[in-house]
Protein backbone atom coordinates (compact mmCIF):
# COMPACT_ATOMS: atom_id res chain seq x y z
CA UNK A 1 0.00 0.00 0.00
CA UNK A 2 0.90 3.18 -0.93
CA UNK A 3 0.60 6.04 1.65
CA UNK A 4 0.85 9.64 1.41
CA UNK A 5 1.41 12.32 4.08
CA UNK A 6 -0.07 15.09 4.09
CA UNK A 7 -1.04 18.37 6.67
CA UNK A 8 -4.57 19.38 7.31
CA UNK A 9 -6.65 21.79 9.60
CA UNK A 10 -10.05 20.77 10.68
CA UNK A 11 -11.66 23.82 11.51
CA UNK A 12 -13.73 24.65 14.90
CA UNK A 13 -17.31 24.93 13.17
CA UNK A 14 -20.76 26.03 15.31
CA UNK A 15 -22.93 23.38 15.35
CA UNK A 16 -25.27 24.51 13.27
CA UNK A 17 -22.37 25.38 10.54
CA UNK A 18 -20.82 21.81 11.02
CA UNK A 19 -24.42 20.93 10.23
CA UNK A 20 -24.81 22.44 7.18
CA UNK A 21 -21.26 21.25 6.01
CA UNK A 22 -21.94 17.33 7.28
CA UNK A 23 -25.21 17.36 5.23
CA UNK A 24 -24.27 19.27 2.01
CA UNK A 25 -21.30 16.85 1.74
CA UNK A 26 -23.67 13.75 2.59
CA UNK A 27 -25.53 15.29 -0.69
CA UNK A 28 -23.06 16.47 -2.69
CA UNK A 29 -19.55 14.98 -1.99
CA UNK A 30 -20.32 11.26 -2.16
CA UNK A 31 -16.24 10.86 -3.34
CA UNK A 32 -15.02 12.09 -0.50
CA UNK A 33 -17.49 12.08 2.60
CA UNK A 34 -16.32 9.16 4.39
CA UNK A 35 -12.67 9.93 3.56
CA UNK A 36 -11.64 13.01 5.43
CA UNK A 37 -13.04 15.39 7.51
CA UNK A 38 -14.04 19.04 6.06
CA UNK A 39 -10.39 21.13 5.87
CA UNK A 40 -8.36 23.12 5.18
CA UNK A 41 -5.49 21.52 3.25
CA UNK A 42 -2.38 22.72 4.02
CA UNK A 43 0.64 20.46 2.03
CA UNK A 44 -1.33 18.00 -0.24
CA UNK A 45 -0.82 14.48 -0.21
CA UNK A 46 2.91 13.45 -1.05
CA UNK A 47 4.46 9.42 -0.90
CA UNK A 48 7.39 8.90 -0.04
CA UNK A 49 7.72 11.39 3.03
CA UNK A 50 8.83 9.91 6.25
CA UNK A 51 6.41 11.12 8.82
CA UNK A 52 8.78 12.00 11.48
CA UNK A 53 10.98 14.24 9.66
CA UNK A 54 7.67 15.71 8.53
CA UNK A 55 6.23 16.13 11.85
CA UNK A 56 9.49 17.50 12.69
CA UNK A 57 9.61 20.52 10.09
CA UNK A 58 5.89 21.55 10.36
CA UNK A 59 6.48 22.16 14.31
CA UNK A 60 9.34 24.03 13.44
CA UNK A 61 7.60 25.73 10.54
CA UNK A 62 4.38 26.74 12.71
CA UNK A 63 6.23 28.05 15.63
CA UNK A 64 5.08 31.41 16.72
CA UNK A 65 1.61 30.91 14.41
CA UNK A 66 -1.55 32.02 16.29
CA UNK A 67 -4.97 30.49 16.03
CA UNK A 68 -7.19 32.01 13.88
CA UNK A 69 -10.73 33.29 13.20
CA UNK A 70 -12.54 32.55 9.16
CA UNK A 71 -15.80 32.97 7.40
CA UNK A 72 -16.28 31.70 4.30
CA UNK A 73 -18.56 34.01 2.63
CA UNK A 74 -18.45 32.41 -1.19
CA UNK A 75 -18.92 29.38 -2.61
CA UNK A 76 -16.40 28.51 -5.71
CA UNK A 77 -16.43 26.27 -8.41
CA UNK A 78 -12.98 24.58 -8.95
CA UNK A 79 -11.15 22.18 -10.92
CA UNK A 80 -7.92 21.64 -9.97
CA UNK A 81 -6.34 18.75 -10.67
CA UNK A 82 -6.74 17.87 -13.78
CA UNK A 83 -9.73 14.87 -13.52
CA UNK A 84 -13.18 14.90 -14.47
CA UNK A 85 -14.28 16.17 -11.28
CA UNK A 86 -15.19 19.47 -10.36
CA UNK A 87 -15.57 20.69 -6.78
CA UNK A 88 -17.39 23.43 -4.56
CA UNK A 89 -14.81 25.36 -2.48
CA UNK A 90 -16.29 27.33 0.67
CA UNK A 91 -13.62 30.18 -0.15
CA UNK A 92 -12.79 32.47 3.38
CA UNK A 93 -12.87 35.89 3.28
CA UNK A 94 -11.53 36.49 6.66
CA UNK A 95 -8.60 34.14 7.40
CA UNK A 96 -7.39 34.27 4.08
CA UNK A 97 -4.27 35.36 4.08
CA UNK A 98 -3.43 33.60 7.61
CA UNK A 99 -4.44 30.38 5.54
CA UNK A 100 -2.16 31.73 2.58
CA UNK A 101 0.88 32.85 5.28
CA UNK A 102 0.38 28.76 7.31
CA UNK A 103 0.26 27.46 3.81
CA UNK A 104 3.75 29.13 2.57
CA UNK A 105 5.56 28.07 6.32
CA UNK A 106 4.88 24.11 5.46
CA UNK A 107 6.34 24.91 1.55
CA UNK A 108 9.60 25.53 2.81
CA UNK A 109 13.28 23.74 2.91
CA UNK A 110 13.43 20.21 1.84
CA UNK A 111 9.65 20.10 0.92
CA UNK A 112 9.86 23.30 -0.85
CA UNK A 113 10.03 20.99 -3.97
CA UNK A 114 6.58 19.42 -3.33
CA UNK A 115 4.77 22.71 -3.51
CA UNK A 116 2.37 22.09 -7.17
CA UNK A 117 3.38 26.16 -8.33
CA UNK A 118 1.11 25.13 -11.33
CA UNK A 119 -1.67 24.69 -9.25
CA UNK A 120 -2.73 28.47 -7.62
CA UNK A 121 -3.17 28.12 -4.14
CA UNK A 122 -7.29 28.79 -3.10
CA UNK A 123 -7.85 28.09 0.58
CA UNK A 124 -11.35 26.46 0.75
CA UNK A 125 -12.97 23.94 2.53
CA UNK A 126 -14.25 21.50 0.00
CA UNK A 127 -17.35 20.60 0.54
CA UNK A 128 -18.69 19.19 -3.16
CA UNK A 129 -17.30 16.63 -5.54
CA UNK A 130 -19.10 15.78 -9.40
CA UNK A 131 -17.94 14.91 -12.99
CA UNK A 132 -21.40 17.29 -13.57
CA UNK A 133 -19.90 20.71 -13.72
CA UNK A 134 -23.06 22.43 -14.42
CA UNK A 135 -24.86 20.33 -11.75
CA UNK A 136 -22.17 21.97 -9.20
CA UNK A 137 -22.25 25.39 -10.68
CA UNK A 138 -25.86 25.36 -9.53
CA UNK A 139 -25.01 24.31 -5.90
CA UNK A 140 -22.59 27.28 -6.08
CA UNK A 141 -25.63 29.87 -6.70
CA UNK A 142 -27.70 28.46 -4.74
CA UNK A 143 -25.09 28.69 -1.79
CA UNK A 144 -24.21 32.07 -2.77
CA UNK A 145 -27.88 33.42 -3.59
CA UNK A 146 -28.78 32.39 0.16
CA UNK A 147 -25.86 34.46 1.78
CA UNK A 148 -23.44 31.81 3.21
CA UNK A 149 -21.19 32.64 6.22
CA UNK A 150 -19.46 30.18 7.59
CA UNK A 151 -17.44 30.92 10.53
CA UNK A 152 -14.94 29.08 12.68
CA UNK A 153 -11.76 28.83 13.78
CA UNK A 154 -7.90 27.27 13.08
CA UNK A 155 -5.73 26.40 16.58
CA UNK A 156 -4.08 23.47 15.23
CA UNK A 157 -2.49 21.53 12.26
CA UNK A 158 -2.51 17.50 11.41
CA UNK A 159 -0.36 15.07 10.04
CA UNK A 160 -2.31 12.47 8.22
CA UNK A 161 -1.59 9.97 5.96
CA UNK A 162 -3.82 8.85 3.03
CA UNK A 163 -3.65 5.01 2.62
CA UNK A 164 -5.79 5.69 -0.92
CA UNK A 165 -9.08 5.76 0.45
CA UNK A 166 -9.04 6.90 4.09
CA UNK A 167 -7.01 9.99 6.07
CA UNK A 168 -5.80 8.96 9.60
CA UNK A 169 -4.63 11.48 11.82
CA UNK A 170 -1.07 10.98 12.90
CA UNK A 171 -0.35 13.64 14.89
CA UNK A 172 -2.10 16.72 15.99
CA UNK A 173 0.27 20.28 16.54
CA UNK A 174 -1.57 23.31 18.59
CA UNK A 175 -0.54 26.73 17.22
Amino acid sequence: MNTRILALCYPELSEEDSTFIDEFRAEHDKKYVSVVRPHFTMFFPVADLEAGDFTTHIESSIRGFEPFDFTCRYASLNNDDGCDDWYVFLIPDEGNSNVHLLHDRIYTGAYAKHHRLDLGYIPHIGIGTDSDVMKLKNQCGKLNQKGLAISGRVSEIVIAEYDGSTVHDLKTIKF
